[in-house]
């Protein structure tokens, strides 16, 4: 007796498509290779381009130097027009402008004549300010000059009706009072002060 023939249809095992799984390792690797390539590179020049931008802002700018007393260096921006430089014996005076936006910064720098201390030369100022308003002091903050304590203030010139920032830096032997005046400014905005700061930064004491 025959055995009955079986007529359900065998299911056959799916291969692998060996062409698909190549295709998806292949763009692994070059995925792979492209972030070893491009990545850690980005993210390790991105930074050098920040530093590099920030030292090179004042690169081309003029550099000038006191010659009668020899009290200080600073660098200003090439295009902005030179007014006046020079000084007597034991005082030096710098001005310079930016025609089209009319920033005027100046540095005054005088001789110690034996004050102790910072506090004590700003203490004689407000005193005379005190007597004759002149200006109003907005915002004063301690901080730093050429590695020299410095004392900054924000103030409003009255008769003029100018916002100004000045520095006033104490040395031993010399001081310095650096301000940039802001004649078309409403108030002191964070550029402002970032001008400030960066002319800052380029004031040397030559003694």
């Amino acid at each position: 007796m025959s055995k009955p023939k079986n007529n359900t249809p065998k299911i056959k095992a799916r291969e692998p498509n060996n062409q698909l799984f190549g295709a998806l390792v292949l763009v692994s690797l070059l995925l792979g290779s492209m972030y070893m390539a491009l990545g850690p590179k980005a993210a390790e020049n991105a930074p050098q381009a920040t530093a590099a931008s920030a030292a090179d802002e004042t690169t081309g700018w003029y550099l000038y130097q006191t010659k009668r007393n020899k009290f200080f260096e600073v660098k200003y921006p090439h295009h902005w027009t030179f007014v006046y430089g020079g000084g007597f014996e034991g005082e030096e005076l710098l001005q310079v402008k930016n025609s089209s936006t009319k920033v005027d910064f100046k540095i005054l720098a005088r001789s110690n004549r034996g004050y102790p201390d910072l506090e004590s030369f700003l203490k004689e100022i407000d005193a005379a300010n005190q007597t004759q308003p002149s200006f109003h002091v907005l915002r004063e903050e301690k901080t730093t000059a050429d590695d020299r304590p410095a004392i900054q203030r924000e103030e409003y010139l009255i008769a003029r009706q100018v916002y100004s920032i000045v520095t006033y830096i104490f040395g031993q032997d010399v001081m310095a009072e650096f301000s940039t005046e802001f004649p078309n400014a409403r108030f002191i905005n964070p550029s402002a002060r970032a001008l400030h700061q960066t002319l800052l930064s380029t004031f040397r004491f030559l003694k």
